[in-house]
């Protein structure tokens, strides 16, 4: 395992903004390995994020509105809202189709006229978590995939409509 160091990952000029007020040898774990190399990396990057946040512009009121999203109305037994994520969060991809691991679950999409195989798993206790959801809340599923993607794996979860009421894709980003 390669040890990421500042050096290795950012040049001298980026350490120069950080505020060095940890000195060598700082930070230690009861092992008696010596962190601080690995600190600084961090700090290093903790400070670009911030201060590329603070740099970013607010977007207009029209490009706010550009993007809202409507939802459909609650049901009378839907209090609020629950929103899930689709991957990586109920389920997990896989790059290769396998239809001998019976562990996994198959399915297809199109996409520009082209097929495409999917394999993916549910994570434990998805399906039971949403039935769940579903006696209290309105549930939403977003994901960031494209839609063809999306709908092939939430047809297969939930074949008759009954446990997501609404989904989001890229696109409503």
């Amino acid at each position: 395992m390669q040890e990421l160091t500042a050096s290795s990952t950012f040049d001298n000029a980026d350490q120069e903004n950080v505020d060095d007020n940890i000195s060598e040898g700082e930070i230690k774990y009861t092992d008696g390995h010596d962190f601080s190399k690995r600190a600084n990396c961090y700090r290093t990057q903790l400070y670009k994020s911030l201060k590329f946040l603070k740099e970013i512009k607010r977007p207009s009121m029209k490009e706010l509105q550009s993007k809202m999203v409507f939802l459909p109305p609650r049901l009378p037994h839907q209090k609020k809202t629950l929103i899930f994520d689709l991957d990586e969060t109920l389920i997990h991809s896989y790059n290769y189709v396998d239809e001998n691991d019976m562990s996994k679950h198959t399915t297809s999409y199109a996409e520009k006229k082209c097929m495409y195989g999917l394999t993916f798993s549910l994570r434990p206790y998805a399906l039971e978590c949403l039935r769940a959801a579903n006696e209290n809340f309105q549930v939403i599923i977003f994901t960031a995939s494209v839609k063809c993607y999306a709908d092939a794996i939430l047809d297969y979860i939930d074949p008759r409509k009954e446990l997501i009421q609404y989904r989001l894709y890229r696109d409503s980003c």
